[in-house]
């Protein structure tokens, strides 16, 4: 039942999002174990990313944390690797300068390393719902 629900949450994401058979697996096989250690469902982290207000869920911020350390386009320090999200940003922008404005509108420090992660994944989302924290 679980594989099935996974499978489906899977499917979705990939038609959803746009996201490569390739960019879907390597965020599956980081987003596994954080949603393990954080017991978010995946149809949190979807509803969450796609437009239902969650930035009260702490479960999906902690989530949302874990895998952006874990990919490191975040420290243990909580700062963002803007160079890198710049690059990834790139991958889906109408230009250069369009990827760089967005990061820098979005990958703003927050009071929590939680909030960091999680609006600054949320605000690229909302601006490209196609965009990957993974290439």
């Amino acid at each position: 039942m679980a594989f099935a629900r996974w499978l489906l949450f899977a499917t979705f994401l990939v038609s959803a999002l746009a996201l490569t058979p390739q960019q879907n697996a390597t965020l599956e096989q980081y987003s596994k174990p954080c949603r393990d250690a954080t017991g978010v469902t995946p149809q949190d982290i979807d509803t969450g990313l796609n437009g239902e207000d969650k930035t009260d869920d702490s479960k999906l911020k902690a989530h949302v944390l874990c895998v952006l350390k874990k990919i490191d386009l975040i420290n243990e320090n909580g700062d963002i690797d803007v160079e890198k999200l710049k690059k990834l940003a790139k991958l889906v922008a109408a230009s250069e300068e369009e990827a760089e404005s967005e990061v820098a509108k979005c990958a703003l420090q927050k009071d929590t390393h939680e909030d960091t992660a999680f609006r600054t994944i949320r605000c690229l989302h909302e601006k490209w719902p196609q965009f990957s924290p993974v290439e």
